[in-house]
Parts: structure tokens; C-alpha cells; sequence
């Protein structure tokens, strides 16, 4: 905050300071991944580091009526892409899978 000019004695930095608590070697990841989220809103890669890493913390807005209850792991192969190639891994693919580096 010191290098970009913020004044880190007003009362908003202490307030977002005691709400984020202190960087520890138990919290770093989860920590850094919840503040790139937010400096990367709206962008695709706040996905990927959600599946990669588990952080930050989502949770599932269920909709049994459109046939979701779970979040979405996956995008499936297109049609032309199983035409034009097909490989035993493109079929059958569902949104709820993993890919390999997705964490459990």
C-alpha cells in the first residue's frame, strides 16, 4: 500500500488490515489466491486457481430445476473436436469431472 501511495495510517487500511488478519505459513496460499481473485475480477483465471489450489472458498447456488448441483469442473469437448479427433478421453466427458491437475 506504501508503494502505491495509499495512506496506510487511515482508518480503512487498518479496517482491512484486521479483516484480512496476518500472512503465516499455515494461511500464505490461501491468503495470496483470495487477493489475486480480487485484483483478476471477472476473468476466466479465477477459475483455473480455484480448481488448482481449492482458494478462495466458493460455494454452490443450486439449481436442481435446470439439473445443477454441483460446480462445474469442466468445459466438454465440441462435437467437431470428436469428429476431427477422435481419442477415447473426448467422449463421454462430463462439466462435473476433473481434469488431471485439479485438486481433490
Amino acid at each position: 500500500m506504501t508503494k502505491l501511495g495509499v495512506d496506510i495510517n487511515s482508518p480503512s487500511v487498518a479496517a482491512y488490515l484486521a479483516l484480512r488478519g496476518t500472512l503465516t505459513a499455515e494461511n500464505a496460499l490461501q491468503r495470496i489466491m483470495e487477493e489475486k481473485s480480487v485484483a483478476d475480477f471477472l476473468s476466466i483465471e479465477n477459475f483455473n486457481d480455484w480448481r488448482r489450489t481449492g482458494y478462495p472458498n466458493i460455494t454452490i447456488v443450486a439449481n436442481p430445476a435446470a439439473g445443477i448441483t454441483t460446480i462445474p469442473r469442466r468445459y466438454p469437448y465440441s462435437q467437431q473436436e470428436i469428429s476431427s479427433n477422435p481419442q477415447p478421453q473426448n467422449t463421454g466427458v462430463k462439466i462435473t469431472d476433473r481434469v488431471w491437475w485439479d485438486t481433490q
